[in-house]
């Protein structure tokens, strides 16, 4: 039980890790074999505990909220944990910055980028502080920021010359695990597979709502990726297409179980196939 336990917790930040691989893969193009391969070996691990550390921010609300949540693991020692896990995922990123300056260029957009994900978690871990209400949902921006922002960590390791329609595709991402994660308490039998364990006594209504929005928000986005980046491709456009669907079947799905006050469970697997859809069209375009 031990085990299952820090699996899950560590679980968000290894799903993240996977997101800069596919961040790497789309950004792959004229950087060379060499600044590639270092990218591959260095940013998952470095982005494994900048993610960690997101999570050890979640951490510390839990026991803010609750005392006896974890007793193993003190206030003092969970912002202890945050700092030397943030500092160690920093100093990997630089050490890939320094091996590829002799190859490539001084990537000082990748340091600022970590530097911004830092500051979000210290904001995310105050505002959780301040308003103890949504203490909640605050947890649930981190964890999808944890899972989502890898992808853009991953491009920013090749290149920070991103295409526009990339960063609509991250937001459409984003948005899509943010109704993941909302729903996730209302998963079937696996109440309790999210760190916010408390997440089903929150109002089921605003969550239902807020999940709504999201999956709005992240068609919209789609969309909008899809105009910026018209492609001759008929893979690519059946995909778009086809992911677009899948959004739209979500989005009525969860309009239903707000009128009827009662959640669907298929829901929450829709909205993964549709992450899944999405990263896919990420790599062709990459290719």
């Amino acid at each position: 039980m031990r085990v299952k336990k820090y699996l899950k917790i560590v679980k968000p930040s290894v799903k993240g890790s996977i997101m800069v691989l596919f961040g790497i893969f789309n950004s792959r193009l004229g950087i060379g074999i060499e600044i590639f391969t270092i990218n591959l070996i260095y940013g998952p691990l470095a982005y494994l505990f900048i993610a960690f550390s997101g999570i050890m921010v979640i951490k510390l609300l839990q026991i803010l909220d609750n005392p006896s949540h974890d007793s193993k693991l003190s206030k003092k020692r969970a912002i202890m944990l945050f700092g030397v896990l943030y500092l160690i995922g920093f100093i990997l990123t630089i050490g890939n910055v320094i091996d590829n300056i002799a190859i490539y260029y001084l990537n000082i957009p990748i340091l600022i980028l970590t530097c911004l994900i830092g500051i979000f978690w210290c904001l995310f871990g105050f505002i959780g502080f301040k308003y103890r209400k949504n203490i909640i949902f605050v947890s649930i921006l981190i964890e999808t920021l944890v899972f989502t922002i890898g992808l853009i960590y991953g491009a920013f390791l090749n290149t920070y010359l991103i295409p526009y329609f990339i960063y609509f595709f991250f937001l459409s991402i984003s948005f899509l695990q943010l109704s993941r994660e909302l729903l996730k308490g209302f998963n079937g039998k696996k109440k309790t597979e999210n760190l916010m364990e408390g997440k089903i006594r929150y109002n089921q209504q605003n969550i239902l709502r807020y999940s709504f929005i999201s999956e709005i928000l992240a068609g919209f986005f789609l969309i909008v990726s899809i105009f910026l980046n018209i492609s001759d491709s008929i893979w690519f456009l059946l995909l778009m297409i086809f992911g677009i669907v899948v959004v739209i079947f979500a989005g009525i799905l969860t309009f239903e179980s707000i009128l009827e006050k009662k959640i669907s469970y298929k829901i929450y697997s829709i909205l993964k196939f549709g992450i899944l859809i999405e990263l896919i069209i990420l790599l062709l375009i990459g290719s």
